[in-house]
């Protein structure tokens, strides 16, 4: 049974893969093997149509969601390409993993929003990891990494003074060497 539904779901995303034109399969695979329950609706939901998976060329963010004019998700992706490596599909994955948590949305605690997507996106990269699945290096998502390994407290410190919650994406605002990117 559980190879039937897996044969399902691999016929679904090259089904997607196919009609949209984004040749993301791994990554989008990344989210049924590796992610949460959020991940793996995000999964459902994108096959569905519910949402819609954008390549966008904006440097200011690695991803963003918001929300359409028909109330569905819009995720845009500035990390895509046609042409990706395994290991640029699956920390392409752990960015999709982030956006999951994403409805966007943006209310004043949007801190909070910001702390869960990290946390999801940090906690399916240790899994994949945990598996022995190869990520393209990433520095900010190292740094993520290392910020979990010292606890709640401190990494959630770190996601407010390192991440941007002024909309739902996925954006560094600080870099290591404490200059802000504006």
């Amino acid at each position: 049974m559980q190879g039937a539904m897996v044969w399902d779901v691999n016929n679904r995303i090259g089904g997607y893969s196919a009609a949209s034109g984004l040749n993301m399969q791994t990554a989008l695979r990344a989210q049924y093997g590796f992610g949460d329950d959020m991940q793996v609706q995000q999964l459902w939901d994108i096959l569905k149509g519910d949402v819609e998976v954008r390549a966008t060329n904006d440097a200011l963010y690695t991803a963003k969601t918001e929300t359409g004019l028909d109330g569905n998700r819009i995720i845009s992706l500035a990390g895509y390409s046609d042409n990706m490596s395994i290991a640029e599909q699956m920390l392409l994955g752990v960015v999709l993993g982030h956006e999951a948590y994403r409805d966007g949305i943006v209310t004043s605690d949007n801190y909070l929003n910001t702390q869960q997507s990290v946390l999801g996106h940090t906690e399916m990269a240790l899994r994949m990891l945990g598996d022995g699945q190869t990520l393209a290096f990433d520095d900010n998502l190292l740094k993520d990494l290392i910020a979990y390994s010292l606890g709640s407290d401190f990494f959630n410190f770190y996601v407010d003074n390192y991440y941007g919650s002024s909309a739902d994406y996925w954006r560094v605002i600080r870099e290591a060497n404490d200059s802000y990117n504006q």
